[in-house]
């Protein structure tokens, strides 16, 4: 099997705000053998189970003043590092971190939850693995709520800004994490926040997947891949479970692409934030999570 990094457990223990207890679940490598995908797991489940999934530049940590308000609530949290993410294996060969072996990984992962009915938290380009496997198995899914993601639906003006960002990101001597997410925060973020969305990445060859992430964007999938990603969101058309957006302010057109293309996102509370950004997690945490409890808990 190819060279697998696992980030040394010490890089994570002066968090701040992140009082967690790590769990882990094997998940196949496509290589052979077994990959060690982390979780975090929270919360009483009275109300039900929520997965909550991170995207570019961020692990689970950008949950943590999210997770309290959801377990509150009695909800059980289940927040994964994606494969190549936090505390999650990261092999070393950027061609292992295909847009197929993530939804692979996210699918094994979520098999192993064994109740039907878990609603799903889809923030930026975890929605793009997350689609894949719901609409593989929708009777496994209760609601779902979407945030700085983006519908299948890419006009020119936006795919040339996401290359733009692209060779932006690959210019800079070393690929940025804290850095990317500090970018797309409205609030001034304390060095000790972006120090820890560094945390998991002790040097540049623990990044493979991070860097391989702007490479398996939909809008530059081809092949059977892109046919596979367009299949699902044609299904996600058929989708009448309820369906929740919460944008910030300047993202109102992807917001209402996704509720014109899934039925079930009519006549749903959708809300767009003021004040924030893309990485809204970080600007209005508490806001995001009541409005997630409240429509998955009613």
């Amino acid at each position: 099997m190819a060279e697998v990094l696992r980030t040394p457990d010490d890089r994570f223990t002066e968090l701040r705000d992140f009082p967690f207890a790590p769990h882990y679940v094997g998940v196949p490598h496509g290589a052979g053998g077994n990959l060690r995908m982390h979780y975090l797991d929270e919360g009483p489940g009275d109300s039900g189970e929520i997965v909550l999934l991170h995207g570019q530049g961020s692990w689970c940590y950008i949950y943590r003043h999210f997770i309290p308000v959801l377990a509150a609530a009695g909800l059980r949290v289940l927040a994964p590092d994606f494969i190549g993410f936090g505390r999650s294996d990261k092999p070393a060969d950027g061609a292992d971190h295909t847009h197929a072996n993530q939804v692979m990984w996210l699918q094994s992962f979520l098999e192993q939850i064994p109740d039907a009915g878990m609603h799903v938290y889809c923030f930026d380009w975890g929605s793009h693995f997350a689609l894949r496997v719901i609409t593989q198995d929708p009777a496994r899914y209760g609601r779902l709520v979407f945030s700085s993601a983006q519908p299948p639906l890419p006009n020119p003006p936006a795919v040339q800004w996401f290359l733009d960002w692209r060779e932006r990101m690959f210019a800079q001597p070393q690929f940025p994490m804290g850095g990317m997410v500090a970018e797309g925060v409205r609030r001034p973020m304390s060095a000790a926040e972006i120090a820890a969305y560094d945390a998991p990445f002790p040097d540049e060859r623990y990044k493979a997947g991070p860097r391989q992430f702007p490479l398996i964007h939909p809008v530059v999938l081809e092949g059977d891949e892109a046919a596979r990603y367009t299949h699902a969101w044609e299904l996600m058309k058929q989708w009448r479970g309820p369906a929740l957006t919460l944008f910030h302010a300047d993202d109102g057109r992807n917001a209402d692409n996704f509720q014109r293309q899934i039925p079930g996102a009519a006549n749903q509370p959708h809300q767009l934030l003021p004040d924030c950004s893309f990485f809204l997690l970080e600007d209005h945490p508490v806001a995001l999570a009541e409005a997630t409890a409240a429509f998955v808990c009613d």
